[in-house]
């Protein structure tokens, strides 16, 4: 549970970067490598590759209860 407890927080942080107008590249980097998702400068792909992650976290919590 604490894994996920991380995961989350780690999502919320990048969630918070990615959505920013003027986002700071390292941070995004360093955030996304440790979410494991892939890094990418078109910051649409990077939106949507964090929603994605969130989308299957959600996915993944509701099929195992």
């Amino acid at each position: 549970m604490k894994e996920k407890t991380m995961d989350l927080d780690l999502l919320e942080l990048l969630t918070q970067e990615v959505t920013k107008e003027d986002p700071e590249e390292e941070k995004l980097k360093q955030y996304m490598k440790k979410a494991g998702i892939k890094y990418s400068k078109d910051p649409i792909a990077r939106i949507h590759a964090v929603l994605q992650e969130i989308h299957f976290m959600e996915k993944e919590e509701k099929e195992n209860g």
